[in-house]
């Protein structure tokens, strides 16, 4: 495989990568939104959104890395005399670095939020004692006294 094949093959993972990295930038930042929000919905919409982005980011990435091991070439070689490949490796490494502390703060804002659910829902147990709650603390209605007539599972 000659250089400039090499470096085009190197250039469209890496340009995957970064359509990834950007993707990744905004579902965050609709993630930090719902947050922010309380909007639970948006927020699992975009939590799900992420994983499926950060999977496809981390599926290239892994054959990027099995090609480079298989041709024996390293980016410092690809990227000498590639102005274009070295700028695209470079805004991918720093956006690589935006994207972890992104995903820090929202970790964070998600956890603090769901314990602000989590605290909701214990006040809701305390003043209605008549209330069941299933094994994820999720608030169902008072069965009747008797149970429903006809009714079965």
């Amino acid at each position: 495989m000659n250089l400039d094949s090499s470096n085009a093959v190197l250039r469209e993972m890496l340009e995957i990568e970064r359509e990834c990295c950007h993707a990744l930038a905004d579902v965050l930042e609709r993630e930090r939104a719902a947050a922010s929000a309380h909007d639970l919905g948006a927020l699992l919409s975009s939590n799900k959104e992420r994983e499926a982005t950060q999977a496809r980011w981390e599926r290239i990435a892994v054959k990027r890395r099995e090609w480079m091991r298989r041709t024996g070439a390293t980016m410092a070689d690809l990227a000498r005399g590639d102005l274009v490949l070295e700028a695209l490796r470079a805004e991918l490494e720093a956006s690589a670095s935006e994207i972890g502390r992104a995903q820090r703060v929202n970790q964070g804002l998600v956890q603090a939020v769901l314990g602000q659910v989590s605290g909701l829902i214990d006040t809701i147990r305390r003043e209605l004692p008549s209330s069941r709650y299933d094994s994820g603390a999720a608030l169902t209605t008072p069965m009747p006294a008797g149970g429903v007539a006809g009714w079965s599972a």
